[in-house]
């Protein structure tokens, strides 16, 4: 087997100054996880402890096989949602081992609002279930619940039906006359039926970014992958927000020009500067896991392992066979 070798410059200042971003982008996850790990806070903790009860995380830990690991979901689900009242969604899921099994386990947190369901709640849950169910695995509840969350009582319902690994980095299909008249839709057209159609396991991480058509054609959410998970540096959106500030800020300087008119550099950098505000903050890895689209945000050095545990839960199921469409050439 050949051996890849890296040209990567470790001392370069470009290095550097990734690495540093980077790390703090790690100290960032793993502060909001710890943040989420403290469910109610200290005085619901405190009540919860009077009452002789022991915490989600404390009696998953009891549950499990001793000295194996556990495959927690969406840990930031909710965050900087619902005014931060329902950390983690009120929920921890995960898959666990249990007498040798591998189990999908739901535990509610009744430190937070007693247990109660709020609308990213259900979706958690339906979520575990549904990982359960592809794979073929147990479910275990440990309920502690106080029912669904009142004010919220018309969102609290499901909103979708429940009855090849994908490393992405990467831009939207190619534009432009000399790409489309190469075949760019067609080719993209065959890749994205066979990622669709593939009747194996899928499982994608998002190591940066994830735009537009190479979003679906790398298995994004929107096919449904057994797993999806991202990295604290990972973007996800239709296109990169300096894309669109450009798009948009040159259909109103087209705009402006049909009138006589113009657009001043700064009146242009002012045009431009929400759009990049909106697109950095909803593109982001926190406010795609808050919203349930993946299973939540790991560090990348851990992506060996949680994609080895992953596919060790798939293989409870068996595998469908092949519905390939025609590949037209």
């Amino acid at each position: 087997m050949g051996i890849i070798e890296t040209h990567v410059d470790t001392n370069s200042p470009d290095f550097q100054e990734n690495a540093r971003s980077f790390q703090q982008q790690l100290a960032e996850l793993h502060e909001r996880v710890q943040q989420v790990r403290q469910g109610g806070g200290v005085e619901a903790i405190a009540k919860h402890r009077q009452r002789n009860k022991l915490l989600a995380h404390e009696r998953i830990e009891l549950l499990c096989d001793p000295n194996t690991p556990f495959l927690e979901l969406s840990p930031l689900a909710a965050w900087d949602m619902y005014e931060n009242e329902s950390p983690s969604a009120s929920m921890v899921t995960g898959i666990g081992v249990v007498e040798g099994q591998e189990c999908v386990i739901i535990a509610n947190d009744a430190t937070v609002k007693g247990g109660t369901y709020y609308p990213l709640t259900v979706k958690k849950h339906l979520r575990a279930q549904e990982i359960a169910e592809q794979n073929r695995l147990p479910c275990i509840y440990l309920v502690d619940s106080g029912g669904g969350f009142l004010p919220l009582q018309a969102e609290v319902f499901p909103d979708r039906d429940h009855l090849l690994i994908f490393l992405q980095n990467i831009t939207g299909f190619m534009v432009g006359k000399q790409y489309e008249n190469g075949g760019i839709t067609k080719d993209g057209a065959k890749m994205v039926m066979a990622v669709s159609n593939v009747p194996v396991p899928r499982f994608t991480v998002m190591m940066g970014g994830s735009f537009g058509a190479g979003n679906y054609g790398m298995c994004g959410r929107s096919y449904s992958p057994r797993q999806l998970w991202m990295w604290p540096n990972a973007r996800i959106s239709v296109m990169g927000g300096e894309q669109a500030a450009n798009v948009l800020a040159t259909v109103r300087k087209d705009s402006l020009a049909a009138r006589g008119k113009t657009m001043t550099a700064e009146e242009e950098a002012a045009f431009k500067q929400p759009i990049l505000d909106k697109y950095a903050y909803e593109s982001s890895a926190y406010y795609s896991t808050a919203r349930m689209w993946d299973d939540g945000i790991i560090d990348p050095v851990d992506t060996r392992n949680v994609l080895a545990l992953g596919i060790a839960a798939s293989l409870n199921a068996p595998y469908p066979d092949n519905s390939f469409g025609v590949f037209r050439m």
